[in-house]
């Protein structure tokens, strides 16, 4: 970096300013480096940006997704996003001996191999983008949109249009509307099924009692009680 005349920026008063000046090892070295420069704290990564696009001898240090998105914004073909430092995190803060911290990290890790954590962080960048450019627009097909999990390996890709979207439960919630309208609908033949076969049965039965009703024979009672009953009605 020294001999190169290559010179490293960093925003200031950020999680990569605090990581170079308490840095050890590389980052004690980068610390080093740019001591020596006569400005490396700039205002913002956008500006930053800027000044890697407009001159090649700049390079700027700091959060991957925020260089992910802002290389959409400035085209994709004048920087190089590094594949070796991987920042990725999502975390929620917890105090000590909380009860509940292994289960928010199982849910967490949950949402970050599902892709929804991806999806959520693109949508607020891809917010907060249009509102930084206004009325401009821009093409957000020049880059592939794809997050690359942490400890993986980039996909090497020659479609440089492809457009990788992570599902949702939003893109899901017509799968589970359409079940639930095909159980009450099940649910609702079901009924009408067994309705219409007690019926069935009932009228069957009436029908098999008026065939048979000729056919049956009361037995006749003894003389001497029919005489009694003859007297006791008299």
């Amino acid at each position: 970096m020294r001999d190169s005349g290559l010179q490293l920026l960093v925003e200031v008063q950020s999680a990569s300013q605090a990581m170079l000046e308490n840095g050890t090892g590389v980052y004690e070295e980068l610390s080093m480096l740019v001591s020596h420069q006569q400005e490396y704290l700039i205002g913002s990564t956008e500006k930053g940006m800027q000044l890697v696009r407009d001159n090649k001898n700049y390079a700027v240090i700091g959060g991957r997704e925020t260089f992910y998105y802002d290389i959409k914004r400035f085209g994709a073909q004048h920087f190089h996003l590094s594949e070796k430092l991987n920042t990725r995190y999502s975390a929620i803060a917890f105090q000590r001996a909380c009860p509940y911290r292994d289960n928010f990290n199982d849910v967490l890790m949950r949402l970050f191999e599902g892709g929804i954590l991806s999806k959520i962080t693109e949508e607020e960048y891809q917010k907060l983008n249009d509102k930084l450019m206004g009325s401009e627009k821009y093409d957000a097909t020049s880059v592939v949109v794809e997050p690359v999990l942490e400890g993986s390996e980039p996909r090497q890709d020659d479609d440089d249009k492809q457009l990788t979207i992570a599902m949702s439960m939003k893109t899901l919630q017509g799968a589970f509307y359409v079940l639930a309208i095909g159980s009450m609908l099940a649910g609702l033949l079901l009924l009408i099924e067994i309705r219409s076969y007690g019926k069935l049965k009932n009228d069957e039965h009436i029908k098999n009692e008026r065939l048979i009703a000729p056919f049956v024979y009361k037995r006749k009672l003894p003389r001497k009680f029919q005489s009694g009953l003859y007297n006791i009605v008299e």
